[in-house]
């Protein structure tokens, strides 16, 4: 683009030929240190593997591209019309450019220069996809998440959009209302589609405070003597004392904090745990005095310590299962392993995941099922944008009879459904055993992210 705009003004020529080698000295010398980054820069650009052809056009004009931007998921069905606004955004770019083309010699240098960003940049995009094939062709795509699928093809939109703009100004006389009425109608649908969007399924969940734990250290609980910055090696019996005495004398001023503090405090311990510390008994009880009367903070505590056995979610870690036994002892072993299994869930092996499941210990197995309940809320409601369809259990595999997928069915709609008292009618149409263990589920998930049950 900066070449087109040098030679269109061509006085800009020289400070371009200037400032191309000059701008990108770092990078030449950022390669010249790195050998390994040159070779594999050269191996980057020099490697042309064309698409095949039929996966080009696929890639370019396919039901995925099409649909990508109007997911039915998030916007209401509208039939052809998706296809007809893709055709005919496309059909208006390449008016737009061959008018440009024709008229060119009306237009001075600015303006034609302007005009070709939109066409030249299309060209690049296409001819890239086109040419590199190894850049795009083992890209995973997200089941249930069509529009983050065009994530390497939405720059074309704006390309087309910039082309398809040409066509109003650039039509001959005859021609311009009609162009005009039709860039006016694809502008229309998609703001339109957009503002279905504006009044949200999941509106209980709107304005609340709501608390989701991601997983991570809390920072702001102390270390032991002499600190340990690394996260993965505080489980020291010092690290164990800090985090307690700092829940003792510190008082928060929301509840989400201190339970915060309170996963910290069982990472540590899952991470004592692992390294087979002695002694960690009062450091337990201590724990779970901190957490009494208290299911979501409960819950937390049992999610740290799983974090801490399991930082990566592993199932097979030899560590894991004499841990659960140890815990056994607090009854902490059920809950810690729901929440091992829970994250487990997503490194399960792609090929035989019913083996796996059914040789795991029943209290992994059980969390392995409520992660797979939570997963299948999280696709049925597309991520909280639309109202829960028919779930289907069978998706689950092994879990679809463990009355723990539903209870992660029910954890699921807490995030996104929401907690508004209508919920417990979803149960009704469930077997006694899989109703109670969803009922749980929910209850539990609704206090423990402090969604306020009482709004509509």
């Amino acid at each position: 683009m900066l070449l087109v705009g040098a030679l269109v003004r061509w006085r800009a020529l020289p400070a371009l030929l200037l400032g191309l080698p000059l701008g990108a000295t770092p990078w030449w010398v950022y390669h010249q240190d790195r050998p390994e980054a040159q070779r594999f820069a050269e191996g980057w650009m020099s490697a042309i593997q064309p698409a095949p052809l039929g996966r080009w056009l696929d890639w370019v004009f396919g039901p995925g591209m099409r649909q990508g931007l109007w997911d039915p998921a998030d916007y209401a069905e509208t039939g052809p019309l998706p296809d007809l606004y893709w055709f005919a955004l496309w059909g208006l770019a390449a008016l737009g450019a061959l008018w440009a083309y024709r008229g060119r010699a009306a237009l001075d240098r600015a303006q034609q220069a302007a005009a070709w960003v939109g066409p030249l940049g299309l060209l690049g995009l296409l001819a890239a996809y086109l040419l590199r094939y190894d850049l795009w062709s083992n890209l995973p795509d997200p089941y249930g998440i069509p529009s983050f699928n065009l994530r390497y093809r939405i720059p074309m939109w704006p390309m087309l959009a910039l082309s398809a703009a040409l066509a109003a100004p650039l039509a001959p006389q005859r021609l311009r209302r009609g162009v005009a009425a039709a860039l006016g109608a694809l502008a229309l649908f998609g703001l339109l589609q957009r503002a279905s969007l504006w009044s949200p399924q999941a509106s209980p969940l709107l304005g609340l405070r709501v608390f989701l734990h991601d997983g991570w250290s809390d920072g702001t609980v102390p270390l032991g003597e002499p600190p340990q910055p690394r996260a993965e090696a505080q489980g020291r019996p010092v690290d164990l004392a800090a985090a307690l005495a700092f829940l003792d004398d510190h008082r928060d001023p929301l509840p989400e904090c201190r339970d915060s503090h309170l996963f910290e405090l069982g990472r540590r311990l899952g991470l004592a745990l692992g390294e087979g510390r002695p002694d960690l008994d009062p450091s337990l009880q201590a724990a779970l005095a901190a957490t009494a009367a208290e299911p979501a903070a409960a819950r937390l505590l049992a999610f740290g310590i799983a974090k801490g056995l399991s930082p990566k979610g592993e199932l097979d870690r030899p560590v894991l299962l004499p841990a659960l036994d140890r815990l056994a002892r607090w009854d902490l072993d059920l809950p810690v392993g729901l929440e091992l299994g829970a994250l487990g869930r997503e490194r399960l092996p792609a090929d035989d995941d019913a083996d796996f499941i059914l040789d795991l210990d029943p209290r992994l197995r059980a969390g392995v099922c409520m992660g797979w309940g939570q997963r299948l809320v999280e696709e049925a409601t597309g991520r909280g944008a639309h109202p829960p369809g028919t779930l289907d259990p069978t998706w689950a595999g092994p879990c679809a009879t463990d009355p723990a997928l539903w209870r992660g069915v029910g954890a699921g709609l807490g995030p996104w459904v929401g907690c508004g008292p209508e919920i417990p009618d979803r149960w009704r149409d469930l077997a006694e055993t899989p109703a109670q263990a969803a009922q749980a589920g929910w209850e539990l998930s609704c206090a423990e992210h402090r969604y306020d049950r009482g709004r509509p």
